[in-house]
């Protein structure tokens, strides 16, 4: 009897739980995740990662082993994780492959080296955890801001279900949610007024990728406008988000200056800017092979563009203050991304995204939270193709490695005319948020004319 009770309340409890959309949205993204993680990967920055973790169970650091050349905080990650690989026994999490090298290029660990289903869950694993994570602070965001759990379930989804979230993470590994993570921790501490803890994960936030900088105008106009009648505060208030973001700089380059490897931690943008900056301005050209790299080109308009956000920032009320913190950093990342960007990028972006739709309400957002969501994963997609599939086909009897390499080669010209038509149409989800929110701004003056009409009237 005890025991039929006891199973009883059991299924009653789990069946209530699942049917809360918040279960629905957090088992249904776990179960992507769980298929994806092992069996979908492709020989690129995973590659790096494996390489990179080989070379520190050697002795060396992340910046001697070669294959890494990104900001010290996902080097730190790899290191703790190829430590805990270590204690599970995972001796070989990837093997270079023959059928790989091609006579046009070079045999590196980038095209010849498939990663193991063992090494796929394991450097996927704190992705994972990241992308949950940050599922729950806006889930915690919308929550506090709206009280509304069906907003805050809304936003949990709109992250962790979002295919580009899921591509970034469970398939490229690319450590682009843990920018995303660390901007939202800043932006909760921000509206909490804890200065201090937002200045130090938005430290975190830009010295794990640059593209949260952009948000660095809005965040000094939001403290300025928000102590504007205290000018002491506000200047204290700076002066606290500044100096924690500076410490935690300093505590995260102190064991990368103490080796001597400053300038390899720069190296990857370094590397870019260069690449850029020796060439002639073209627009033409830009246009006929569009690359991320060529934004350099544009900075000064970005940063007026940046500057007039601020600004409008500034000018917030009491009352829309927040709200507006929330648009002008959708408004600085789409400055960022207009310009056709790698895939992964616009990850940073989609949780103040998700935040647009819910807590300013701004629904129309959607549209652009499908195109970067679609568009983007299409794009990455048309790269690397087939080759998600090396995983399966090198480590299962589902796939014949030879016969991959075969399709791969006998639709190449396909392949590569679908990367050209996607370049251009990543254009779309930048140029959509600034429709939309073109749009919404005249829809919002003309409503506002009517009432003052039927005021007077």
């Amino acid at each position: 009897m005890v025991g039929v009770l006891a199973g009883r309340y059991v299924y009653e409890h789990v069946a209530g739980m699942l049917a809360r959309p918040l279960a629905i949205i957090l088992i249904s993204g776990l179960a992507v995740r769980v298929i994806v993680i092992p069996l979908f990967s492709f020989d690129y920055d995973l590659s790096f990662w494996v390489a990179t973790g080989q070379g520190l169970e050697g002795g060396r650091d992340i910046y001697e082993t070669s294959y890494y050349w990104y900001t010290p905080i996902w080097g730190y990650i790899i290191s703790i994780t190829t430590g805990f690989g270590n204690l599970l026994g995972m001796s070989i999490p990837g093997e270079m492959f023959s059928e790989l090298v091609s006579s046009s290029e070079a045999a590196t660990i980038m095209n010849t080296t498939i990663t193991t289903i063992a090494a796929n869950i394991l450097y996927k694993t704190p992705l994972l955890i990241i992308d949950l994570i940050t599922a729950w602070v806006l889930h915690g965001i919308v929550k506090h801001m709206t009280g509304n759990d069906k907003k805050a379930a809304l936003a949990f989804g709109l992250w962790f279900l979002c295919p580009l979230v899921i591509w970034s993470s469970s398939v490229a590994c690319m450590f682009d949610s843990l920018s995303a993570m660390f901007a939202l921790f800043a932006f909760l501490f921000l509206i909490k007024g804890n200065y201090i803890l937002s200045g130090s994960a938005f430290a975190l936030a830009v010295s794990t990728k640059i593209f949260p900088f952009c948000m660095t105008l809005i965040i000094l106009a939001y403290i300025i406008s928000k102590h504007r009648n205290d000018i002491q505060t506000a200047i204290m208030s700076v002066v606290r988000f500044i100096a924690s973001g500076l410490t935690i700089l300093f505590a995260i380059y102190l064991p990368v200056i103490l080796k001597g490897s400053l300038s390899r931690s720069f190296e990857f943008f370094y590397s870019r800017s260069a690449s850029v900056s020796s060439s002639s301005f073209d627009l033409i050209a830009m246009l006929t092979d569009i690359s991320y790299n060529q934004i350099i080109r544009f900075a000064p308009i970005l940063m007026i563009s940046l500057i007039l956000v601020g600004l409008w920032m500034y000018k917030s009320n009491s009352d829309e203050r927040d709200r507006n913190l929330i648009m002008a950093t959708v408004m600085s990342f789409t400055i960022m991304f207009i310009w056709p960007p790698t895939p992964t990028y616009p990850v940073v972006m989609i949780p103040f995204l998700a935040l647009a739709i819910t807590i300013c309400e701004r629904r129309d957002l959607v549209w652009s939270w499908i195109f970067f969501s679609a568009i983007m994963v299409l794009a990455a997609f048309s790269i690397f193709h087939l080759q998600l599939l090396y995983t399966v086909a090198a480590y299962t009897d589902f796939l014949d490695l030879g016969s991959l390499l075969s399709s791969i080669s006998d639709n190449s010209e396909i392949f590569a005319l679908l990367e050209t038509i996607f370049r251009y149409l990543e254009f779309l989800p930048g140029l959509s948020v600034v429709l939309i929110l073109c749009s919404g701004r005249r829809k919002r003056i003309l409503e506002m004319h009517i009432r003052e009409e039927s005021a007077s009237g």
